[in-house]
């Protein structure tokens, strides 16, 4: 009997693959604008070396005599079989179209930090990616890169106001209350009441720790004095 595979039970670039491909958010790959800056530019330079090339090649032409520079003026053929004209028409062509190209890409939207957050975790998580991407391959999910990073699809009813709380107000919530329910569940552990010590709410889990420690040593203390 054929087994199916499941997309958590596929690992490496496939399972990478495979949650872009069933997931609105995830298809998260780098814009390289620095590098098709780059190229922009290497392509501007091509073409103004060009440009004055023929510019010189039509200052010759009018110290041509009268007859010889008409025809070279006159004849468009003439004009555009020049290996510089025929230069020109190609490498315009490519800078053209890598221009559009990047005023496109430049249009695309960046991924919502929720999203982000999400793939992040797939590729780090132990039991999704296991962090499979080293070295560069890794290096445009880091958070030092992720600014350039484009995503090809959005979820269509993932509006703002709804990315605002799944991915600000729900996680403060429950930072928030795990924490309270911390503070009072060791504070009722050791009988104390939380009236008597506000500062405890501000800690963190090591200072609770630490604070939970310092209360019980306390109150054994006072209790082994009762004793005596």
């Amino acid at each position: 009997m054929a087994t199916t595979t499941t997309g958590a039970d596929i690992k490496g670039y496939p399972g990478l693959v495979h949650l872009m491909g069933h997931r609105r958010g995830m298809p998260q790959f780098k814009r390289f604008t620095e590098l098709n800056a780059r190229n922009l530019q290497i392509i501007q330079a091509e073409l103004l070396q060009l440009e004055m090339q023929l510019d010189a090649f039509n200052t010759l032409n009018q110290a041509l005599p009268d007859a010889e520079c008409k025809r070279y003026n006159d004849d468009v053929a003439t004009l555009m079989s020049s290996n510089t004209a025929i230069d020109i028409r190609a490498k315009l062509k490519e800078y053209n179209s890598a221009l559009l190209d990047q005023i496109k890409l430049n249009k695309a939207a960046a991924p919502r930090l929720y999203d982000l957050r999400l793939l992040q975790k797939w590729i780090y998580s132990p039991n999704d990616g296991a962090g499979f991407l080293s070295a560069v391959e890794a290096k445009p999910y880091q958070n030092d890169n992720v600014e350039d990073l484009v995503v090809l699809t959005q979820m269509a009813d993932y509006d703002i106001f709804t990315a605002f709380i799944t991915e600000n107000v729900i996680p403060w919530i429950f930072e928030k209350t795990y924490h309270r329910l911390k503070v009072t569940f060791g504070l009722r552990l050791f009988g104390l009441d939380e009236s008597d010590h506000p500062g405890m709410a501000g800690l963190s889990t090591g200072g609770l720790r630490r604070k939970y420690k310092h209360e019980r040593d306390q109150h054994l203390s006072c209790n082994k004095s009762r004793d005596t």
